[in-house]
């Protein structure tokens, strides 16, 4: 993988997420107004934060990206040990869901661990039959290669962290598989994140998109369902899914066996998953970060 796509966290979330179409809201005014605004240490309610507050702009996340854990099947050599790891707390300027600060939380490890363990089981219940592959995509940092849906946790910079599960909005756990079906090649990408909440936030469908809805959850959950063909013709499905448990999750298929980023003409007719497939799959008990 480019080492140039690590560069900054904000490009490390749009080329994980995909080709982003067209946003109506001023994400970074959003943010700015959010972090002025919000100084509250933790919510008590992640159900009433997880509905009234959380960006979740379908092309224009306001969540960011940034390194790993080094959960993944080393290929290569890791960065140097030597260097400078940069140290995490829970935010103050954002509210957090109240877990966050438990006694109860796993650890970095055993979260990859199920989480891989979730995705593949939920991926698999919605389309047996077919074969999973690792995403040359999902390589973090350069030359360590994770399998299909293994997941690991992302971290600012180019240096292996086992940050806080609650470390921030540059903090998130990531995973990627490509697809193999009788009909083609597709792949997908799953992400997680605690939610975290600015205040003044928007739940909106940007520009450029061919469907676009949002919905309510069986448990209040806020779900984004959209659609979006890049240029070269490849099809992206994707839900962004703020749970009632105070996680964030965005989960997207693609009708391509690598990444819309990588450029190339469609590999099957359709993406792997449908959205309500998606939006399912994102609401299953096992794919949470809260204890």
């Amino acid at each position: 993988m480019n080492g140039e796509v690590r560069d900054m966290h904000r490009e490390l979330f749009d080329d994980a997420i995909g080709e982003a179409p067209r946003s109506t809201v001023d994400v970074d005014a959003v943010i700015t107004r959010g972090r002025r605004a919000a100084r509250v240490r933790r919510v008590a309610n992640p159900a009433v934060a997880a509905g009234v507050a959380v960006v979740a702009l379908v092309g224009a996340i306001t969540l960011t990206m940034g390194g790993d854990d080094g959960g993944g099947v080393p290929v290569g050599q890791p960065p140097s040990p030597t260097k400078t790891s940069p140290s995490y707390g829970v935010p103050t300027d954002v509210a957090t869901p109240a877990w966050c600060v438990s006694a109860d939380l796993e650890s970095v490890s055993a979260i990859n661990h199920r989480l891989t363990q979730a995705a593949t089981e939920a991926f698999q219940a919605r389309l047996p039959g077919a074969r999973l592959d690792t995403n040359p995509m999902s390589e973090y940092p350069d030359g360590v290669q994770h399998g299909p849906f293994e997941f690991f946790q992302a971290t600012p910079g180019d240096t292996i962290n086992d940050a806080p599960v609650c470390g921030g909005e540059k903090v998130y756990f990531l995973s990627r598989a490509s697809v193999h079906t009788e009909a083609g090649d597709g792949s997908m990408l799953v992400y997680l994140q605690p939610v975290y909440v600015p205040s003044k936030s928007i739940v909106n469908c940007g520009d450029g998109l061919v469907y676009c809805a949002v919905v309510d959850g069986p448990q209040g959950e806020r779900i984004v369902k959209s659609s979006h063909v890049a240029e070269g013709g490849v099809t992206e499905n994707r839900v962004d899914v703020t749970r009632a448990d105070g996680t964030y999750v965005t989960i997207t298929a693609q009708n391509i066996g690598t990444d819309v980023k990588v450029g190339g003409p469609p590999t099957s007719p359709a993406p792997p998953l449908d959205l309500d497939q998606l939006a399912t799959m994102a609401l299953e008990p096992g794919m949470t970060l809260a204890p």
